[in-house]
């Protein structure tokens, strides 16, 4: 099973999961459909190569069964 993602990094670094593509509004990444903010706050650190100006990007989460 493969479940879509968004990530989206703040202009202070700080970098989000979504559930949704999120919308830049009042300063800041938000879900359009206004049922949070965000999915889950990710370490600044992972995904470098996302910028606050290349924001969002899409990913994928994939299940991997272990034998």
């Amino acid at each position: 099973m493969i479940m879509k993602l968004w990530i989206a990094r703040e202009s202070d670094k700080s970098l989000y999961l979504f559930s949704e593509k999120p919308i830049f509004e009042k300063g800041c990444w938000v879900e359009k459909s206004g049922y949070g903010y965000c999915f889950t706050e990710l370490p600044y650190d992972v995904f470098p190569e996302v910028t606050f100006e290349n924001s969002p990007k899409e990913v994928e989460l994939k299940l991997v069964e272990s034998l």
